[in-house]
């Protein structure tokens, strides 16, 4: 069965998972929007108009990343704990290994911002990406001594 969205009149399926989609296998098209849905409410709390950025470049990257959050906790891949620690020894070696060549690394978040530090990487060389940051990712940024921030 196929519905209509009453505010846009977008059509879709709610069973995403099917196989023609090949999308969010077995998940129901109305949870994806309520996450979604958690998302703005999260987005509209904490948007700061005093920042300068328009509403939507604040809330797409935190709806997408509630819904991917849901994906990822709830979906049928589960990544394990020792799996995780040794993704995040790679990146620190990675890191290593690009300090030693005199490379620059991006970092996205305050936990990669932390982690790349933590490997040693130069933060003169860091490129921190200051979308979507609360004040003390930011803060976090300028007395580490960053590089590099993008807006």
């Amino acid at each position: 069965m196929i519905y209509v969205c009453e505010l846009c009149g977008y059509e879709y399926n709610p069973k995403i998972g099917d196989p023609e989609n090949g999308i969010a296998e077995g998940t129901d098209f109305e949870d994806l929007m309520q996450i979604g849905t958690i998302g703005l409410v999260k987005a509209i709390r904490s948007f700061d108009r005093e920042r300068g950025t328009c509403f939507s470049t604040y809330a797409v990257p935190l709806i997408i990343g509630e819904i991917r959050r849901h994906l990822r906790d709830e979906g049928p891949i589960k990544v394990s704990r020792i799996y995780k620690r040794q993704g995040l020894i790679l990146m620190c070696e990675k890191n290593r290994i690009a300090a030693e060549e005199g490379m620059g690394v991006d970092c996205v978040s305050g936990g990669e911002l932390y982690t790349a530090l933590k490997a040693g990487f130069p933060a003169e060389l860091i490129c921190f990406h200051g979308n979507n940051k609360t004040d003390a990712d930011i803060e976090y940024g300028i007395t580490s001594g960053v590089g590099y921030f993008v807006a």
